[in-house]
This record gives structure tokens, C-alpha cells and sequence, in this order.
């Protein structure tokens, strides 16, 4: 069969909008994979500059570290002179 035996076909207009939905659910697509591996590299590969924040002199008064349950702080131990020499300990100096 030769091409000019076939009738031509036209679109209707369902399968126009069809089609054209599907260019532009297909470019919504495409560009929002583009938009999310371009955000997933860090800011200075992306060409972003940015100044370094400015730290203020700050002081450290207590310190909040996380413990499991069960766990307390360790009461602090205090040592006398004399509690080191009835144990036979001494100490050295250069």
C-alpha cells in the first residue's frame, strides 16, 4: 500500500490537548529535576558567595550535656596533704 492510498488523518482536538498536556507535564518534569540537582550542590559550587559570619566573644559558664537515663554527674573528690601521705604517696619534682 502506498502512502496516498491512506486517507489523511486529522487531530481532533482531544488528542491536540492531550498532547500538549504531555509537552508540559513532560517540561514541568525535566525542569524541576534540573532545579533540584542544581540546589543539591553546595552553595560555592552554585556560585554563591557569601561572607563569613562574625563571632562575638562569648563565655562558657555551665556546660548541658546530654546523659542517658540513670546516669548523674560524679561527685567531685577533694584530697588533704595529709590523706596523700597516709597513703604513701608522694610527689616528685624536678
Amino acid at each position: 500500500m502506498d502512502k496516498r492510498d491512506h486517507p489523511p488523518q486529522h487531530n481532533t482536538y482531544e488528542q491536540t490537548f492531550l498532547y500538549n498536556r504531555l509537552v508540559w507535564i513532560s517540561t514541568i518534569a525535566a525542569a524541576s529535576f534540573i532545579l533540584r540537582q542544581w540546589l543539591k550542590k553546595p552553595s560555592h559550587q552554585r556560585g554563591e558567595t557569601r561572607e563569613p559570619a562574625k563571632l562575638e566573644k562569648f563565655v562558657v559558664t555551665g556546660s548541658l550535656i546530654k546523659r542517658i537515663e540513670g546516669e548523674s554527674a560524679l561527685p567531685v573528690q577533694t584530697f588533704t596533704m595529709q590523706e596523700i601521705d597516709a597513703q604513701g604517696m608522694r610527689v616528685r619534682s624536678n
